[in-house]
């Protein structure tokens, strides 16, 4: 199937191969692998996983909150389907 504007406006935000809305468990396996590959530690030395399902959203966050000293106007960047 060739995706056509209509059907790329459907997509989920992280598809599967055939079109399907990943599972968490499969988000955090593709950042746990991800970040294995970059060298970094996946436990923290109490043993606690450093990622989790929530990673992306935490992470865009500090990302975000770190520009507080740079001109950056969020509300333009994002557009909402009203």
């Amino acid at each position: 199937m060739e995706p056509t504007f209509d059907t790329i406006k459907e997509l989920p935000f992280f598809p599967t191969w055939d079109m399907a809305t990943c599972t968490k468990e499969a988000v955090v396996e593709c950042i746990n692998l991800i970040a294995t590959a970059i060298g970094l530690l996946l436990l923290t030395p109490e043993g606690q996983n450093r990622f989790g399902g929530h990673s992306m959203r935490v992470s865009g966050a500090r990302w975000l909150g770190s520009l507080e000293n740079q001109e950056f106007d969020g509300h333009k960047h994002w557009q909402y389907n009203s």
